[in-house]
């Protein structure tokens, strides 16, 4: 935040836009969770009375992380990539070797997760 708040300070006509439309996603396998009722049961979120009411539109946030197994040819490490959106604005993302060698794509996967 600090570098992108001295950016805006630097430029004066310079401004933040967020893309309120919700992300085209397609034909993706979405993975749900699992089954958190048997787990934790009928539970539902406890709101509180006088909470305010909502101004605008509701926000979507959407991550979408992956391993390419055993990239790096030489020492054979995965490489990791996360990108996190709110909407359809991309706001955090990074691509970087895993710590670790996984003798599979399951384990790459396990540690990008």
């Amino acid at each position: 935040m600090k570098k992108l708040f001295g950016y805006l300070k630097g430029h004066s006509k310079g401004k933040i836009l967020f893309d309120t439309r919700d992300l085209p996603l397609g034909d993706i396998e979405w993975f749900n969770g699992g089954n958190w009722e048997q787990t934790y049961g009928d539970v539902k979120e406890e709101l509180p009375l006088d909470q305010p009411t909502a101004k605008m539109k509701p926000v979507k946030i959407t991550i979408f992380f992956d391993a390419l197994f055993a990239c790096d040819m030489i020492t054979r490490r995965s490489v990791t990539g996360i990108i996190v959106f709110v909407n359809s604005t991309p706001i955090r993302w990074y691509c970087k070797k895993q710590n670790t060698v996984e003798t599979s794509m399951y384990g790459a996967e396990l540690v990008a997760g």
